[in-house]
């Protein structure tokens, strides 16, 4: 494909708890243009980071999903105004993944559509 192959920047993806590591990463290393948050509660250290390393962002959750705090991470859009919030009203923990309960088809479809994209707009093209 056209992505960055990282020489000039690189962006991550965090499912669930693994935002708490990939905002670290994104806070301290400045080869990073770009983070995905899905099913992520953007708690005040999360949002510390993302706002030290004042990035490009999308969160992709759900209402429905109890491992999120939608209400908290919602609130983050005052102090991280360069992130897109995307909220699903009934999808299910685990909508993302195939192997889940919860895992809902057509929402996963849309949700790596919506990251894929997301990525492809901010990530430097493959030299």
């Amino acid at each position: 494909g056209s992505w960055s192959n990282a020489q000039f920047g690189y962006g991550v993806l965090a499912f669930g708890n693994g935002i708490l590591d990939a905002s670290s990463i994104a806070a301290r290393d400045g080869r990073v243009l770009a983070i995905v948050s899905i099913s992520s509660t953007l708690g005040p250290q999360v949002v510390e980071n993302l706002a030290a390393a004042s990035i490009p962002g999308l969160w992709i959750g759900s209402r429905s999903d109890g491992s999120v705090d939608v209400d908290v991470s919602v609130a983050a859009q005052i102090p991280l105004p360069q992130t897109s919030f995307v909220i699903h009203a009934d999808a299910d923990e685990g909508f993302w993944d195939d192997g889940a309960d919860g895992f809902d088809e057509q929402i996963a479809a849309d949700t790596a559509d919506r990251l894929i994209s997301f990525l492809a707009d901010e990530l430097p093209p493959r030299v």
